[in-house]
C-alpha cells in the first residue's frame, strides 16, 4: 500500500471515528455522573434536550444535577422556589451544559470541557 493510500485511510478512519462519536444512544447517557474540565463531579445527567431537524433529532443541550431533575417537573418559577424552600436549599446544583461543552468520546464517562463554575445553572 503506498504511503498516500495509507494516509487517506487513517483520515476516512478518524472521519468514521468522529461520526461515532456524534452519535450516542440517549438513554446509556441518563444518570451518568459527568465531571468538569478540572475533573470535579458536576453531576448525573438527568436531561438531554432536543430538536427536530429535518428527519434527524439533534441535541441541543444537557441538563445535569439534582436540581435539573426536579426543574423539569417543578418549571414554573413559584413551583421552583417552593421546591427550593422545601429541599432546604439542596436542590440548587443543577447546570446547563451546550451540547459542543459536552465530551462524549467515552459515554460512560461524560466530561464537560469547561469548569463547573462557567456553567449556566438550571432555571436561571
Amino acid at each position: 500500500m503506498s504511503a498516500r493510500a495509507r494516509s487517506r485511510a487513517r483520515g476516512e478512519a478518524r472521519e468514521a471515528a468522529r461520526e461515532a462519536a456524534r452519535e450516542v444512544r440517549v438513554e446509556l447517557l441518563l444518570g451518568r455522573t459527568v465531571v468538569d474540565a478540572a475533573g470535579e463531579r458536576v453531576g448525573r445527567i438527568e436531561e438531554v434536550c432536543v430538536e427536530q431537524d429535518g428527519t434527524d433529532y439533534v441535541v441541543r443541550e444537557f441538563h445535569v444535577g439534582a436540581y435539573a431533575a426536579f426543574e423539569r417537573v417543578a418549571g414554573g418559577p413559584l413551583r421552583r422556589m417552593l421546591l427550593h424552600t422545601l429541599s432546604g436549599g439542596r436542590l440548587r446544583s443543577g447546570y446547563v451544559v451546550e451540547w459542543r461543552d459536552m465530551d462524549l468520546s467515552d459515554p460512560e464517562r461524560p466530561r464537560v470541557t469547561r469548569k463547573k463554575g462557567e456553567l449556566k445553572r438550571v432555571g436561571a
